[in-house]
């Protein structure tokens, strides 16, 4: 029912747990033995109160989550763990119980009206987490009948959105965002605000308080678009900065979005270089440096990096006067290729170039061969 020792420690190490494997074992075993008393309150209590010895509700609660989440067979005794968290008054393990009911298991039907009266009752208490879900799920049921484009325009009288309902969740998203400061729904509304949708407009200014607050709090689609925002000027307190467009953008590739490792790697390159900055570019051009990012979010199958390194080994690099000669990338056909080749499996406008680039690779290959 439960991940090996190793797992475990890991786990601790990384600090869900602040209990080594030996003790989430020896819990487990408390709550097995104790199961035929515990749909008496005193039974419960009792449990918990030895458990109390070993462990706090807190690690109760993740290893509730870690037996329920890791087997079948530990469903059960997982789903029972966070009851028993929830009842202790800790909102996380209610949150997770209400998750677990809503999914049923063996021996527990689906509890899906009960699920969302625990989720409500949850926000009510102004659990963030509760409170981003049911918005997200508010916007969901307001929303999901809506046609795609393709479709709207064949109907005569497209169905429209329930109006009360999408507002309702996004003021509670809002809520979420603002009062709560929940990283997840700060992005969100920021990105609602920075792109426009679902009614609301865009403001590049509301946007951008709300994506750096989720930035700060380590979500990289949001470390992304402060980069963007800085990039163009759009809502920052200093119009456009290279810099820290650069920075954001390297926190955000350095935790593996690929379009940020991109857009890096284009910095380095100097494709942002242009003849009309006032003042000199602030990010040194660095050839390693962007090859190194480019492959890293090819390698995430991004299909601006793979083109862009196709490219580049079918064309080679030679240094400009004064950068140093071990910047120089040498023609490599058969690097191109492999490039290229990744990109023709996909639709519309990038399968096209990726073809086309294949031809023109396959046409110098033969030609120098």
């Amino acid at each position: 029912m439960l991940p090996p020792a190793p797992v475990l420690d890991l786990i601790q190490k990384n600090g869900r747990l602040s209990i080594p494997s030996s003790d989430v074992y020896t819990v487990v075993q408390m709550v097995q033995s104790a199961w035929p008393d515990l749909d008496s309150t005193w039974g419960e209590k009792g449990l918990v109160e030895r458990i109390s010895k070993v462990c706090s509700i807190k690690d109760l609660t993740t290893i509730g989550t870690i037996l329920f989440d890791h087997s079948v067979a530990g469903k059960p005794l997982g789903c029972k763990v966070l009851e028993i968290c929830k009842n202790e008054g800790n909102m996380d393990a209610e949150f997770k119980y209400a998750h677990a009911i809503s999914q049923g298991f063996p021996g527990q039907k689906r509890d899906l009206e009960r699920s969302i009266a625990l989720l409500e009752s949850l926000v009510a208490k102004r659990h963030p987490l509760s409170t981003f879900v049911y918005a997200l799920r508010l916007i969901k049921q307001a929303t999901h009948q809506l046609p795609s484009p393709s479709t709207a325009a064949a109907a005569s009288t497209p169905p429209a959105a329930d109006i009360p309902k999408l507002t309702k969740g996004l003021r509670t998203l809002h809520a979420c965002a603002r009062e709560l400061a929940f990283p997840q729904a700060q992005m969100q509304m920021g990105h609602l605000y920075l792109y426009g949708g679902l009614g609301v407009p865009r403001d590049a200014a509301l946007a951008y308080p709300f994506l750096e607050g989720a930035a700060r709090a380590g979500i990289p689609e949001a470390m992304f678009l402060c980069g963007v925002c800085w990039e163009k000027g759009d809502g920052t307190p200093g119009g456009v900065d290279f810099r820290k467009a650069f920075e954001w953008w390297t926190l955000a590739a350095n935790k593996g979005l690929a379009i940020a490792q991109h857009n890096v790697a284009s910095f380095f390159f100097g494709s942002h270089v242009s003849t009309s900055l006032s003042t000199p570019f602030p990010i040194e051009k660095n050839i390693p440096l962007a090859l190194e990012y480019f492959e890293m979010a090819a390698t995430q199958g991004l299909p601006l990096s793979l083109v862009n390194l196709a490219k580049l080994y079918k064309e080679g690099y030679r240094p400009l006067r004064g950068e140093p000669k071990f910047w120089a990338v040498a023609v490599d056909l058969n690097k191109a290729r492999d490039y290229a080749e990744r990109v023709t499996h996909l639709e519309g406008n990038w399968g096209d170039l990726g073809k086309s680039l294949l031809e023109d690779i396959d046409e110098e290959r033969g030609v120098k061969n």
